[in-house]
């Protein structure tokens, strides 16, 4: 190998001296490769002697041999040698045996059409790949001369010959498209795993499987081709991947694109991917248990929910996504390839979200951090470690690369190259290791690093590492996955930072990276100097294929070109010719055919040489040679006579050819004038003809970059449409004869009926004929059945013109001078137009497919059906709102209806100006949101009113960039004329466009300060009362200090504190507002994985989180509080119905009440028959048409239009006639329509007035969206909501056997009256409403006659939406803010922040890079807003074997449960057994609930029991518990009260398959019902001063006679449960008024305590996981579990903390109990940690005390709660134990109650024995057992030779096995299993751990 280093060299150097011997040279390094034969000692005396002013050196010398790599020179290039010679030099490399290494395709076909070039080298621009066409001398000496084209993926770079073919063109850019996809995208990995089904595949595959040549380096098949077939040759298989989508490519190009019924996203198979998927990620997972659970969560969701990883893909599938994929970048559509960043119409590179990316500088990032870069010159100049530098830094030095604007360094990668680690001694020692034992260990860290560490100190560099840095300390080491033999070891660590620290105040850790190589393997390191080859490094990331490692490289520019193309193996892509090009020896026909389509090769011979110059190279001279030598001027008849001369070598037959259009020339007389490029149609024409002025217009500086020979094909273009257009204006004879022929073709055909816009005239005709390929197609396909087609006539014309005999073969020569357009957009021209223009090669689309006026009219279509949709839409939604409403919806409505009376009258007429009129309207609504939004002080209505108009205009608003584009195109091509009006137009867009961006950001604005100003309330923000509180507890002890009976006085400081709270409300405001504001402005800590998904919003330790619980459970005591009297009203009437009516059948009970439209909807009987309801939308509809019809101009009223007005206004007097009569002179309903009402009851009118009354107050609540009661004029009607039949009405209507069909069809059909059901549109996003149920579409037989049940839904379902519209704008305006708001990194699962380590300051956090509208906050308000505001309890999650997913587990748990809960008494006492422990233990430490209010509330609970049990007959719940229950929600979910009528009576209520559990259910009512009365009994009413009451209302300030809430609930005059008046405020809301607030705060405070105590089982204020199917499947059983978790362990990351050292983010403020509040665990270990601890060590006790007289009262109250559950578990047990051995096993009683004494003892362990634990979560899913059991039954009654099998003991002793197994599928009879068992097996479970 020859290097030979010159400090200097002169571009003549190279390109004189040394060009004979070299290859190609590489200016980013500044080497020169020697060709194979280069004569050396020429060289080396040449630069040695000849050239001494050049100050040559010669380093080293070896002379290249055959099979070594070829000799260097090394030079330092000059600037000019950059620009002038680059593009001489090919890259070098020798043709090997090792050429199958090199992707390649073999394939002849004619030579490229020039259509597809274009788009095709669009697609491959828009991917930011450079193209060098008529690249004949780069291929000719690269190292495959055969070569049509090649492809280098790293530089992005391809070249292609001037006679590639089609096929080749499409194949690379296949090929391009496949490698830009990215290895880890689901897209690519669906090709890979299923490209086989493809019917091409195995011919494909056979032809490239031929060539066994191992493909090494071209395939590395990754971990995301699991079911990818190793055994196949994956060179072959990529090939038909290629050649799969090279044929869609086609297609679109063929078909201009395609219709595409999807919308996907590239998505990377990554964590995220599987966890949408339901798996977890256990890759990287330490923690045993963790893994081990991911493991069967993971084998659960795939083996049992059928959730597979991957998708087989059909090869339907697979075309429509590779369509849709190819159709995208055919639009111009790459977001599936720059899928992280991209650069936006501003020209800045944003993410999607729009968070801006910035290049990143090299230098200046080491400037950011001088001592990370003196850490790095230590390493890189130290000759013994020979650091290289790799990573992101690199390519900051060596090219472009774009990252956020807020990232900076990371840590410090580097290679240690094989060089350094083979000059080791110890470097074979070490190797052996790795191979023989390192990597048997590799996946366990501790033991590896333990083990290599050692090792590691032996080797030179290593110590040279630990010498330089003394405080290096090793962090991990491990072998990559990739390196199955040790090539490579990475081994990281650290030094820490002198100055930066970290977020514990300690210095700050700056990471090492080392990669050690050990061997070199397949692969050859390369470095410059110091640095890693970049390539080398984007080889890395295109092998892992993330979306960011695409992205980065798309983006990538290196700072110096290199010119070493296609040499990285594996990353090139060659296309073949078999036998190379083919000469083309073409006759006349051929010729001219050539001239006249775009789809035909050149007329010129491909020999010539000058044909693959293009103009830059020649500087002209070719162009100048061409043009006469003048470039200002020149004559028509001087180019042609150029272009003769200068194509001497060309056929015969062109001369011909060339020879009679010169002569006709002469004739036409058509100028050559040179003009600027601004005189041009638009920036893609080449030149131009104008027909008026008969000028060939040129612009010479379009010219550079073009083939002389398309410059003289475009020349030749333009004289021949002038030769055409002379003929045809021609007086003589044969003009005349001309002109008739091609008019008696234009007429034959336009007869037809043809409406492309080039019929529309002859001479437009004729212009499209030549300039249009869209056109010619059009013509080419019509008659192309015949022998010929209208295209072949229209060249026989053209032939006739050049005076040829029709019957010669000329079409072919004739097609290459008409039609030298190479360009699918086609040819834009207008009627005013008279420029007809040729298209540049590589011209650009500029927003149509096709720009005719025919296309441009499709493309206005195109919009206005999409305004008109969004019009339709939105008027949907806006049915029932009066015209004249008031506010925001009334606005809109009349916009609505403005603008869609606008269009439609436009429609037919002008829909140009249809689509002005949308502007001007936008304009006016946008200024008039502006003008609100720019007022100086906006206030809270104003701000609703903007917010609300925003949200509604948004789908106008987002219309205006598509209008804009659209005219924008249209005049740059000419489709519309650039006048005056037409510019002032797109100013008022682009004007339009720039205020709704303005009005957008405004919007974030607006939306903060409508946060501050609604939630500046006491009651979103309890912190503050609080912490006020707190205040004045100081202040009341400095005011009385020294007054010992004043301090003691607790009652007495209560009340002190109580009235000034209140007296301070306006102080207390202003805190809340200073607040509020912070919480709005400040950064955040954003919450972690497992409180999004597994914490409810009250257990969330987030502000504005529990601020929007706050709010939705306001929405819910609105609709408790106006619901409740409504369904005692129904109540009441239908107990007076039933006893008049004495009917259980509802259909007969209300007979009288109910009517059916012929469709089968059931109406409220009134005085009209429901027909009629329809006879008037059919008149009101043909009203509307017909006035439609008459507003049209007279223009387009044609015989058909008018034929269709006349049968309409027929239709008018039918329906009149049919709706009428006439009674006298006036015009009544016809009495055919009038109900015949029987006589109806005082009871049944009754009820019929207020079943009226509720449907029209539910069209107001509702805003007549989706109305039940349409009217027209003074009638009205009144639909009934759609409910189906619950089971109890089929059996009462004795439809007994229609049950089971229907529970079929339940369980397989998402049905109109399902609740919590996410909806999603077509393309599967979820669709964000505040729903209306009740609504769709039910078959008669189907429909609930339930009417008063239904109305007591409907009343709920109305008065739900209308509360929850009142705080939806409120809501977002939340959700808006917090995605506005920045949000501090936290460490793990804690919410510890991490710190900068560059600042100064100890206490700066880092803020989180990820965009904040993807923080877990966000992500939590979503699902909040999902839940509470739009109804959402389930995730769409599709189906299994056509049965929904939810339904299918919601089936499965309710089987399980009905199981294990039938009459299961056991379970019933133990669970009361268990919750009432858990509240005594409460009560024992007097924490918010005591000992006395239990006995109160359990007192009271017995007293009021048989009322309650009386409840279970009514159809309302009257007694006192049970309406204290509604009133404070305590059960939750999404019926408030009862809603099902037909439950009349006792047996009705129990005649339920749930009525079997009824002992869980009652002891779950009991508990939770005593819950929430004793809280309320802890609670001290008071009045608007802040004064205690007694239970009669009077003042008191004897704390003992002060009335509870509790004692003041009463009953109305209406029986309905109720405050007492007196009380405004209480203990727990003494700044929130009762009824405005302060009855929520209450309902929170029990909520907290119950989740707390019990679990969370309200179905409203479930955690996210249980929306999914799989988390509902999880947690059955398990609700109580997180919950009390929390109870106990809150915090624990922070036990070793004093509780005065813990920040303000390490504490949970829960909103519900207004107070801080952490585990009881935590509490306990901290103070053993802080305070026990120490004083044993110090032998000071007296320290211990000291530690807890300073402890809070909750703190000593949790540490005796954690002391009292552990000796309460020990007494039980211990009384288990006794109770056990005292009993024999025939002893049922002493059984029972040993058993539920240890039962109750596992509960109270669960929490601290690993082995109670253990039992929780030994079955991975309650439904596990259900699902064994029938698989077991099955598996029995398979085996007969088993059914005779019995058990041989226990209480199954004698009885058949098989008879066994179905009995357990069967309720009761399935849980037969004495209470001996249960006790051993919770012995079993308790004691060994089993």
């Amino acid at each position: 190998m020859c290097r030979i280093k010159v400090k200097k060299a002169l571009t003549d150097l190279v390109h004189k001296s040394l060009k004979p011997n070299v290859s190609s040279v590489d200016l980013s390094t500044g080497v020169a490769m020697l060709t194979k034969d280069a004569d050396i000692s020429a060289v080396t005396k040449l630069i040695k002697g000849g050239n001494e002013k050049y100050n040559a050196k010669i380093i080293t010398y070896t002379k290249p041999s055959d099979n070594d790599l070829p000799g260097y020179v090394t030079i330092n290039p000059s600037e000019g040698m950059i620009d002038a010679y680059y593009p001489m030099y090919a890259a070098w490399e020798t043709k090997q045996a090792n050429r199958g290494n090199d992707i390649y395709e073999t394939k002849t076909k004619e030579v490229l059409d020039d259509k597809v070039r274009e788009k095709l080298l669009k697609i491959l621009k828009g991917l930011n790949v450079t193209v060098a066409q008529d690249a004949d001398y780069l291929l000719d000496k690269s190292n495959f001369p055969d070569a049509m084209s090649a492809f280098d993926v790293l530089q992005k770079f391809m070249a292609i010959r001037k006679n590639i073919n089609n096929r080749d063109l499409s194949l690379q850019t296949a090929n391009v498209l496949y490698t830009f996809m990215g290895r880890k995208s689901k897209l690519s990995l669906s090709l890979w795993k299923d490209i086989d089904k493809w019917e091409g595949y195995q011919e494909v595959y056979d032809k490239f499987n031929k060539n066994k040549t191992d493909f090494a380096g071209v395939e590395n098949i990754t971990e995301n081709e699991v079911n990818a077939d190793t055994s196949k040759n994956s060179f072959a298989h990529r090939q038909a991947i290629i050649n799969f989508i090279a044929n869609q490519l086609e297609n679109a190009i063929d078909n201009d694109g395609f219709t595409v019924n999807q919308k996907t996203e590239n998505v990377d198979i990554d964590a995220t991917y599987f966890q949408k998927r339901g798996f977890k990620n256990d890759k990287y997972e330490k923690n045993p248990f963790k893994k081990l659970m991911y493991n069967l969560w993971n084998w659960i969701n795939e083996k049992i929910l059928k959730n597979k990883k991957f998708d087989d893909v059909s090869i339907e599938q697979l075309t429509t996504d590779t369509m849709e994929i190819v159709n995208d970048v055919y639009k111009d559509d790459f977001s599936k390839f720059f899928r992280k960043y991209n650069r936006n119409s501003d020209g800045k590179i944003t993410t999607r979200d729009g968070v801006p990316f910035e290049q990143k500088d090299y230098d200046e990032t080491w400037k950011k951090d001088p001592f990370a870069y003196s850490v790095f010159e230590k390493l890189s100049q130290n000759p013994f470690i020979n650091f290289k530098l790799s990573g992101s830094q690199v390519l900051r030095k060596y090219g472009t690369l774009y990252r956020s604007e807020a990232e900076d360094l990371h840590d410090i990668d580097g290679v240690i190259p094989l060089e350094t680690f083979e000059k080791d001694p110890n470097a074979q020692q070490f190797y052996f290791w790795l191979k023989s034992r390192g990597l048997a260990i590799n996946n366990d860290n501790a033991k590896f690093k333990k083990e290599i560490e050692p090792r590691l100190k032996q080797l030179n560099w290593y110590q040279n590492v630990l010498n330089t840095f003394p405080g290096f300390k090793l962090d991990v080491a491990f072998i990559g996955k990739d390196h199955k033999n040790a090539e490579s070891v990475t081994i990281t660590g650290h030094v820490l930072h002198p100055t930066n620290k970290d977020e514990n105040g300690k210095p700050a850790k700056v990471v090492l990276d080392f990669f050690l190589r050990t061997v070199e393997g397949n692969y050859l390191e390369i470095f410059d100097n110091y640095f890693k080859d970049w390539k080398q490094i984007f080889e890395a990331k295109l092998a892992m294929g993330r979306a960011k490692d695409l992205n980065d490289l798309l983006f990538f520019v290196p700072f110096k070109t290199d010119i070493n193309k296609f040499t990285n193996k594996g990353f090139r892509y060659f296309t073949f010719s078999e036998n190379g090009p083919k000469e083309s020896k073409k006759n006349v026909g051929d010729l001219l055919e050539t001239l006249v389509d775009n789809n035909k090769e050149s007329i010129f011979d491909k020999k010539e040489q000058l044909n693959t110059k293009t103009t830059s190279e020649l500087d002209f001279d070719v162009v100048n040679t061409l043009f006469d030598n003048n470039i200002k001027s020149a004559s028509t008849a001087n180019v042609l006579n150029n272009i003769f001369n200068y194509f001497q070598s060309t056929s015969p037959q062109a001369k011909d050819v060339l020879a009679r259009i010169d002569l006709l020339a002469k004739y036409a007389k058509p100028t050559v004038k040179f003009v600027k490029e601004s005189d041009l149609v638009n920036a893609d024409t080449l030149m131009q003809y104008s027909k008026s002025k008969n000028e060939i217009q040129i612009a010479v500086d379009r010219l550079e970059g073009h083939t002389v020979e398309h410059i003289a094909e475009a020349f030749l273009h333009e004289v021949t449409h002038s030769v055409t257009v002379s003929s045809l204006q021609s007086d003589s004879l044969e003009g005349k004869l001309l002109r008739s022929r091609i008019e008696k073709v234009f007429n034959e055909y336009k007869a037809q009926g043809n409406s492309e816009y080039g019929f529309s005239s002859l001479e437009e005709f004729v212009a499209e004929a030549f300039t249009s390929s869209d056109f010619q197609n059009a013509l080419k396909d019509i008659d192309s059945t015949k022998t010929k087609t209208l295209w072949n006539k229209f060249v026989d014309f053209i032939a006739k013109v050049l005076g040829f005999d029709v019957r010669s073969n000329y079409s072919k020569t004739l097609e290459s001078i008409v039609d030298v357009i190479k360009s699918d957009t086609g040819y834009t021209t207008a009627s005013n137009m008279d420029m007809f223009e040729t298209k540049t090669k590589d011209s650009k689309e500029k927003g149509f497919k096709k720009v005719d006026l025919s296309t441009y009219e499709d493309k206005i279509n195109n919009l206005y059906d999409r305004l008109q949709n969004s019009l339709k839409a939105q008027s949907d939604q806006l049915r029932g709102v009066k015209y004249n409403k008031k506010g925001v919806l009334g606005d809109l409505k009349r916009d609505n209806i403005k603008l869609t009376n606008l269009m439609e009258e436009n429609e037919a007429v002008n829909k140009i100006k249809g689509i002005l009129h949308y502007v001007n309207e936008i304009e006016f609504s946008l200024n008039m949101l502006k003008k609100s939004m720019s007022k100086p002080n906006i206030s809270k209505e104003d701000m609703e009113h903007i917010l609300g108009n925003y949200k509604k205009y948004h789908s106008y608003y987002s219309a205006i960039d598509d209008i804009k584009k659209l005219y924008d195109t249209a005049i740059k091509d000419s489709a519309l004329p650039n006048t005056l009006g037409s510019k002032k137009l797109l100013t008022k867009l682009e004007n339009l466009t720039s205020s709704y961006k303005q009005i957008d950001r405004s919007f974030g604005v607006v939306s903060k300060l409508f946060f501050k100003e609604n939630l500046n309330n006491p009651l979103y923000f309890p912190k503050v009362e609080v912490k006020f509180r707190e205040k004045l507890a100081k202040e009341y002890q400095a005011l009385y200090k020294g007054n010992t009976a004043k301090l003691k006085d607790k009652a007495g400081k209560k009340m002190w504190i109580n009235k000034k709270m209140i007296e301070s409300k306006d102080e207390i405001q202003v805190e809340v507002k200073k607040a509020i504001d912070d919480l709005v402005d400040s950064p955040a800590f954003d919450i972690n994985y497992f409180t999004q998904n597994f914490l409810s919003a009250l257990e969330t330790n987030s502000d504005i989180v529990q601020m929007t619980q706050v709010i939705l459970s306001e929405i819910r005591d609105n609709i408790i509080v106006e619901v409740t009297p409504i369904h005692k009203k129904l109540a009441n009437l239908h107990s007076k119905l039933t006893k008049v009516r004495k009917m259980n059948d509802p259909a007969k009970l209300y007979e009288n009440m109910i009517d059916y439209d012929e469709a089968g909807n059931a109406f409220l009987r009134t005085e009209y028959k429901p027909e009629l309801y329809h006879k008037f939308a059919e008149l009101a509809r043909a009203k509307s048409t017909l006035s439609h019809y008459e507003n049209k101009p007279e223009s387009v009223k044609d015989d058909e239009l008018v034929e269709k007005a006349r049968e309409l206004q027929n239709r008018l007097v039918e329906l009149n006639n049919d709706i009428y009569v006439w009674k006298g002179k006036v015009r009544v309903i016809a009495p055919k329509w009038k109900n015949p009402i029987k006589s109806l009851s005082a009871v049944e009118q009754e009820s019929i007035t207020y079943l009226k009354e509720l449907l029209e107050l539910s069209h107001t609540n509702t805003l007549g969206f989706s109305t039940l009661t349409p009217n027209f004029g003074d009638i009205k009607f009144f639909k009934l909501p759609s409910i189906t039949k619950t089971t109890l009405e089929r059996v009462l209507q004795k439809q007994g056997k229609s049950i089971i069909k229907d529970k079929f069809k339940d369980l397989t059909t998402v049905r109109v009256d399902d609740v919590g059901y996410e909806a999603t549109d077509a393309a599967g996003n979820a669709i964000k409403e505040i729903p209306i149920h009740f609504r769709g579409a039910i078959s008669k037989k189907d429909q609930s006659l339930d009417l008063f049940g239904m109305m007591a839904l409907e009343s709920q379902n109305s008065i739900s939406f209308k509360r929850s519209k009142e705080k939806e704008i409120l809501l977002n305006a939340i959700l808006d803010t917090a995605k506005g708001k920045t949000y501090y990194k936290t460490k793990g699962l804690s919410n510890s922040p991490l710190l900068s380590k560059y600042t100064k300051k100890n206490r700066e956090l880092v803020t989180s890079e990820e965009e904040s509208a993807n923080s877990k906050t966000v992500k939590r308000l979503e699902g909040l807003l999902e839940t509470g505001l739009y109804g959402v309890t389930k995730k769409a999650q599709g189906s299994i074997a056509g049965i929904d997913k939810h339904k299918a587990v919601g089936t499965l748990n309710a089987y399980t449960g009905m199981l294990g809960m039938s009459l299961n008494y056991h379970s019933g006492v133990a669970n009361a057994t268990g919750s009432y422990a858990q509240m005594l233990m409460e009560a024992l430490t007097n924490d918010s609930l005591s000992i006395n209010s239990l006995k109160k509330a359990n007192s009271l609970y017995r007293k009021y029991s048989l009322e309650s049990l009386h409840d279970t007959a009514k159809t309302f719940d009257d007694s006192f518990t049970n309406q204290i229950n509604k009133m404070f929600d305590t059960f939750g979910g999404f019926q408030i009260g009862k809603t099902d009528f037909l439950k009349n009576n006792v047996w009705k209520s129990f005649a339920n398959i749930h009525s079997l559990q009824m002992f869980n259910s009652l002891g779950e009512h009991q508990i939770q019902s005593v819950i929430t009365m004793a809280m309320l009994n802890e609670i001290k009413a008071l009045n608007k001063e802040g004064n205690y009451l007694t239970k009669s209302g009077k003042i008191t300030t004897n704390i003992k006679e002060a009335a509870s809430l509790l004692d003041m609930l009463e009953r109305d005059k209406n029986g309905l449960v109720k405050m007492n008046e007196n009380v405004v405020f209480s203990e727990h809301s003494n700044v929130t008024e009762w009824d405005k607030g302060g009855r929520v705060q209450v309902q929170q405070l029990i909520k907290h305590k119950i989740f707390k105590l019990l679990g969370n089982y309200d179905s409203n204020l479930q955690p996210e996981v249980m929306k999914l199917s799989q988390g509902r499947l999880l947690m059955m059983y398990r609700r109580y579990f997180v919950p009390m978790y929390m109870n106990r362990f809150r915090g624990i990351g922070t036990a070793n903390k004093r509780t005065e050292d813990l920040e303000e983010y390490e504490k949970y403020f829960a909103f519900g109990a207004k107070q801080y509040e952490e585990g009881i665990y935590t509490t306990s270990i901290r103070f053993i940690i802080n305070g026990v601890i120490p004083a044993l060590k110090q032998g000071r006790l007296r320290l211990v005390t000291e530690d807890w007289a300073n402890l809070s009262e909750q703190e000593r109250s949790n540490i005796y709660k954690t002391l009292i559950e552990a000796g309460m578990a020990l007494l039980v047990g211990i009384l288990s134990s006794i109770v056990a051995e005292a009993a024999d096993d025939d002893d049922d009683f002493l059984m029972f109650f040993a058993y539920i004494l240890r039962r109750t003892e596992s509960e109270l362990n669960q929490y601290r024995k690993f082995s109670e634990f253990q039992r929780i979560i030994r079955s991975p899913f309650a439904g596990m057992r259900s699902i064994t059991n029938t698989i077991n039954a099955f598996e029995r009654l398979v085996y007969f030779s088993e059914w005779d099998e019995r058990y041989k003991s226990g209480v199954n002793k004698g009885n058949l096995k098989v008879v066994r197994a179905w009995e357990k599928l069967i309720p009761v009879l399935g849980r037969n299993t004495s209470d001996a068992d249960k006790l051993n097996y919770l012995n079993s479970s308790m004691f060994s751990g089993s």
